[in-house]
């Protein structure tokens, strides 16, 4: 930003779930899995990821975009905690409500893939932006999504 006197600020979002999302991402895949009673073919579900809905991640692009004089800052978007894959999974089924269990280790874990926790204080600090929405919220709002697109004939449970 300073070569070129752009006003310039970073935001680094994490794990980004939502309505609409590509099917073929973990949890539209596994939610359109289970509205079908598919079991879901997943890795051991060790991996831990921060979770955050993509409400609050547009708020949090909209906070950076309108708070003056943080040119060159960077910032994190995420819910500042671990969840695992299993965690999430399980949270998932849950919600759906179907008796199907999650194939967990049917497929093989991701080499070399690491954990990253966002470090919201400074977000909150500079930006005055927090996560609003629970991770159960969320995914209760996804898989409501999902479930009215299947309803509507516009997105195939087995479209991944």
């Amino acid at each position: 930003h300073a070569l070129y006197g752009t006003p310039l600020v970073i935001v680094r979002t994490f794990m980004t779930y939502g309505p609409g999302q590509d099917s073929r991402k973990l949890i539209p895949s596994v939610v359109l899995s289970l509205l079908q009673g598919e079991s879901p073919k997943l890795s051991s579900g060790q991996w831990n990821a921060d979770w955050i809905y993509i409400n609050d991640v547009i708020d949090g692009f909209l906070a950076a975009a309108q708070m003056p004089q943080i040119e060159g800052a960077m910032f994190d978007l995420g819910s500042g905690a671990l969840v695992t894959v299993r965690e999430l999974v399980e949270k998932l089924v849950k919600i759906v409500g179907c008796s199907t269990r999650p194939l967990f280790g049917a497929l093989p874990d991701r080499a070399f893939e690491p954990a990253r926790k966002a470090e919201i204080r400074k977000t909150f600090e500079k930006l005055g932006w927090n996560p609003k929405v629970s991770l159960e919220s969320g995914l209760q709002q996804t898989v409501e999504w999902y479930r009215a697109q299947c309803r509507s004939s516009s997105l195939s449970p087995h479209q991944k």
